[in-house]
C-alpha cells in the first residue's frame, strides 16, 4: 500500500525459527547488490550467526555525530588519504551534521542525502552540492568498510551537476605584462593586483 518494495532474505535461524531480513529497498539498491549481499549472509547463517541479531547488537547508540568524529581521527586527518581535512570538517558542520547528526548511522536513507544535495542545489550552490555528496560517498564508504553499515545509502547518486573547467587562464607572457602594469599604476591597487 505504501507503494515500497524490498528485497527480503527469508531464513531460519540456529533455533529453527523462521526470520525474514531485509536487504533494503528496490529504490535503494541494485538487484545485484541485494543478491551480492544476500549470498553474505547465507553464508553467515551456514556458520550459526544470525544476520537480525548482528544488526540488532549494532543498532546501539552509533549516531551520524559520533562516527563522523571516528571518521576524522581516523580517516580524515591522515594526510596520505585527505589533504584537506579541514574542508571536510567544515563542509559536515555546516551541512551534513545538522540534518543528520542525531540520527542513527544506519537510519539515513538514499532519499535522506538526495534531498540534502537538492536543497544545496536549491539555494544556489550547484558546486557546493557536488562537493557534499563526494564527501557523503566518502564517509559512508568508510562506514562499510567498518562494518558500521551493510550497504552506502550514497552509492549510485550521480553528481547534480556537471562542473566546467575554466577555458582559459593566462599564459606566463600575459601574466608578465599585468605585473609590469602593477608596478606602473603603483600604490594601493598595483600592490593589491599583485599580492592577488
Amino acid at each position: 500500500p505504501s507503494g515500497k518494495k524490498s528485497y527480503i532474505l527469508s531464513y531460519r535461524n540456529s533455533k529453527q525459527q523462521k526470520r525474514f531480513l531485509t536487504l533494503g529497498q528496490t529504490n535503494q539498491i541494485a538487484l545485484d547488490t541485494a543478491r551480492d549481499v544476500a549470498r553474505v549472509r547465507l553464508a553467515e547463517i551456514i556458520n550459526k550467526i544470525d544476520p537480525i541479531e548482528v544488526r540488532n547488537k549494532k543498532r546501539t547508540g552509533r549516531l551520524v555525530n559520533a562516527v563522523f568524529v571516528d571518521f576524522l581521527e581516523k580517516y580524515s586527518k591522515d594526510k596520505n588519504k585527505n589533504r584537506t581535512w579541514t574542508e571536510t570538517e567544515r563542509l559536515f558542520k555546516r551541512d551534513i551534521l545538522p540534518v543528520f547528526g542525531n540520527r542513527l548511522i544506519q537510519d539515513v536513507s538514499k532519499q535522506d542525502i538526495i534531498k540534502l544535495v537538492d536543497d544545496v542545489v536549491e539555494r544556489g550552490s550547484k558546486i557546493m552540492a557536488n562537493r557534499i555528496l563526494a564527501n557523503l560517498k566518502r564517509f559512508f564508504g568508510w562506514c562499510v568498510e567498518r562494518d558500521l553499515i551493510e550497504i552506502s545509502p550514497a552509492e549510485k547518486i550521480v553528481k547534480p551537476c556537471i562542473e566546467k573547467s575554466r577555458d582559459r587562464v593566462l599564459s606566463y607572457k600575459e601574466v608578465g605584462k599585468v605585473w609590469n602594469a602593477c608596478d606602473k599604476e603603483g600604490y594601493p591597487y598595483g600592490h593589491l593586483v599583485k599580492f592577488l
